[in-house]
């Protein structure tokens, strides 16, 4: 069983996706599985009133999957037991031109949760740096300072500006 803690993200160990299994290990009890998802719905309720209560920290669940993967009913399912007054769901779609307008994940800034808060992403924050980096053209039509012609989007673009972007929501 994994707790919490082996799967929060604190910036100071790596994250590398690929060591996370994409399905269990051994055959599985499809009653027992149900019987752990009622107890941990149970359990986020109550993680959810703490958090909510010392309003110190935000919470940020991420669903990836592809096109009709299930994304919305996982998300129905496994937020059934929380308060739906703290939290919220951010889908991403197409930048608008007032995103484009702004820096490179400006979009995401604004949809981050507040303290006492949980936000969920439905899709990944990083399918813009992702789609970016397989599709450099896309960023030719951002206004982005420098960038004109795929050319001009080198990985030291990339890593540059997502850096700044990622620093700018700490303050």
């Amino acid at each position: 069983m994994t707790y919490e803690k082996d799967l929060r993200v604190d910036g100071k160990h790596d994250f590398k996706i690929k060591d996370w299994a994409t399905a269990p290990k051994e055959s599985v009890d499809e009653g027992k599985i149900k019987d752990q998802i009622a107890k941990d719905i149970k359990q986020l309720a109550k993680y959810q009133d703490q958090l909510y209560a010392q309003k110190t920290k935000g919470v940020l669940i991420v669903f990836q999957a592809m096109d009709a993967a299930g994304k919305d009913s996982m998300i129905k399912h496994v937020m059934s037991g929380v308060n739906p007054e703290g939290t919220s769901v951010s889908s991403f779609k197409q930048p608008t031109s007032v995103d484009l307008s702004h820096d490179y994940l400006w979009r995401i800034h604004l949809e981050t949760p507040e303290r006492g808060n949980i936000k969920i992403f439905n899709r990944s924050h990083y399918e813009d740096v992702l789609i970016s980096r397989v599709h450099p053209e896309i960023l030719t039509t951002e206004s982005i300072p420098g960038i004109q012609d795929p050319k001009d989007v080198t990985p030291a673009f990339l890593n540059s500006a997502i850096a700044i972007s990622l620093n700018s929501n700490n303050t």
